[in-house]
């Protein structure tokens, strides 16, 4: 996919977001940094870009970088989910629970009915010791992704045993 972004690419900016893309699928995580800081200036109002540096430092471990793009995301586009879902990650990673269910309030705000936010979710409450809201993540999961309804099932009656 990023091959065939890169040949189609009219802009320098859109170039090296690709070049980016290929070498994080490559597993090199380093050089897709270095090619997306050859158009830091120019990108820096671009959603996209910040999103992508976020991937890069979180494939190097680096959750502040990370968390410091996500914010950028953020700020350039309110509502947008994806960046909305990763801060909650981070978040949930870092034990700021409840900023973490906050986060993904407004997540769900975008997206009602993207089912990872409810993972998520079911997760925090499991944190929190909570059963009957786990469940209730879980089962809610459940329901927005049938494809994936197998895996949910068999995590909710390991659960209930």
């Amino acid at each position: 996919y990023a091959e065939l972004l890169l040949e189609l690419s009219p802009t320098l900016f859109e170039r090296w977001c690709a070049h980016a893309l290929l070498h994080l699928g490559r597993g090199d995580p380093q050089e897709a940094l270095d090619a997306i800081d050859k158009i830091y200036l120019e990108g820096s109002g671009h959603y996209t870009m910040h999103l992508l540096r976020a991937f890069i430092h979180m494939e190097n471990r680096d959750a502040s970088g990370a968390r410091e793009e996500l914010d950028t995301c953020v700020r350039l586009e309110p509502v947008a989910f994806e960046a909305r879902y990763l801060r909650a990650f981070l978040m949930m990673e870092s034990g700021e629970g409840v900023a973490a269910k906050e986060e993904l309030g407004k997540a769900l705000d975008s997206a009602p009915g993207e089912y990872r936010v409810y993972l998520l979710l079911a997760r925090l409450a499991d944190d929190d010791g909570d059963l009957a809201r786990t469940i209730r993540h879980l089962e809610r999961a459940r329901e927005l992704k049938p494809d994936r309804a197998g895996e949910i099932e068999a995590v909710l009656q390991r659960i209930r045993e």
